[in-house]
């Protein structure tokens, strides 16, 4: 029969079979730049799209052939949403407002600029993976629509760009 079958991946076509999936999975929010979100109150993301990395490249041309090198790095922008059950709304707003006001234009990057960090954890609410936005801040906010016709928890979308992030 083609394919493989599930072993103890002693056969070099068989895979080990206690592979390990995640299963069950969410992101925790730790820290949104000055925000740090209390532990006792976690905050967990409805969505989360992290950033992707561009390598750009340079071509050099030779005899025959065109020869390609890595000449710069562009990181894309997280998008988060959650539910706001903390009130962050008007902290939020006003770590934006630390980039830009109408009466003080655009401010100092030293001023605004900080650390996302958004924690996966598995079911049981242990660490798997962190990742960290470095010099970030927040380029969009977006809240849900405010209606009487529903009663469901605001939401809020954040559009967060960021130098780089590391991975952990």
């Amino acid at each position: 029969m083609p394919g493989f079958s599930v072993g103890q991946g002693t056969e070099t076509n068989q895979p080990p079979a206690n592979v390990e999936f995640f299963r069950q999975h969410r992101w925790s929010i730790i820290k949104l730049g000055p925000i740090t979100v209390p532990t006792i109150n976690n905050l967990y993301a409805r969505d989360l799209q992290i950033p992707d990395m561009d390598l750009q490249t340079e071509e050099i041309k030779g005899g025959f052939l065109t020869y390609k090198y890595a000449s710069g790095v562009n990181y894309g922008d997280a998008t988060v949403s959650f539910y706001d059950t903390q009130n962050l709304l008007s902290e939020l707003k006003k770590w934006q407002d630390q980039v830009f006001t109408l009466t003080e234009g655009i401010k100092q990057s030293s001023n605004y600029k900080s650390e996302c960090i958004f924690r996966l954890e598995d079911g049981s609410e242990s660490a798997l993976q962190t990742f960290t936005l470095k010099n970030s801040f927040i380029k969009n906010i977006s809240h849900g629509p405010l209606t009487m016709t529903a009663s469901e928890v605001k939401y809020i979308t954040l559009t967060i760009s960021c130098d780089y992030y590391e991975f952990s």
